[in-house]
């Protein structure tokens, strides 16, 4: 993870999005995390988990509970956290993660479901909101990415919904394009599509 971290800085990536867990906890990847997330200007974005229907669903899924990750759940296409995304109190933010199409094998599309499709989402707002507002710092970002979340008083969503409309009319007024939302591949598009 360390190595990966350090070749994204390198190569000049500021979002970093991570779709993948351990359930061991690790102080040096914990400090390193931290580290770039303050020092280097680099936003973390990362997976609850899907055990939310197991015997351990409130277990801790890391790196998504370290303290300088944004943690994201699943939600269905009514805003609804989906019953198999983890329940624990690390969760920053919810995001569509439930019957999405993606590309799959053999460049066809698939059908899919997972925490890892709603952390790609948050980690492409995210950097989106990062390209037209680029003097922001990680911290500020991350602040601005829960600040605007949809709170729906549900358990194990952080503070909400990830909020398009929110972030849409920030980068309109600031002269970016991010107008349309196309249901069909859940992605915001500009004019026509």
């Amino acid at each position: 993870t360390i190595d990966g971290i350090q070749k994204c800085k390198a190569k000049g990536a500021k979002v970093v999005n991570m779709s993948y867990g351990s359930w061991f906890y690790n102080s040096w990847l914990s400090q390193t995390l931290n580290d770039f997330f303050y020092n280097n200007n680099m936003l973390f974005v990362s997976v609850a988990g899907n055990h939310g229907n197991s015997f351990d669903n409130d277990k801790l899924l890391y790196p998504a509970s370290y303290s300088a990750v944004l943690s994201v759940a699943a939600v269905d296409s009514n805003g609804v956290r989906s019953d198999w995304s983890a329940k624990n109190n690390y969760v920053s933010i919810a995001a569509p993660g439930v019957d999405l199409w993606t590309t799959w094998n053999n460049g066809g599309y698939a059908l899919k479901s997972g925490t890892s499709y709603a952390s790609a989402h948050v980690a492409g707002i995210a950097a989106r909101v990062w390209s037209v507002m680029p003097y922001l710092t990680s911290l500020q970002l991350l602040s601005f990415l829960v600040d605007a979340a949809q709170y729906e008083h549900q358990s194990y969503t952080g503070y909400g919904l990830v909020n398009h409309g929110f972030y849409t009319i920030t980068l309109q007024l600031s002269g970016k394009c991010l107008d349309n939302w196309d249901d069909r591949v859940k992605l915001w598009t500009c004019g026509d599509g």
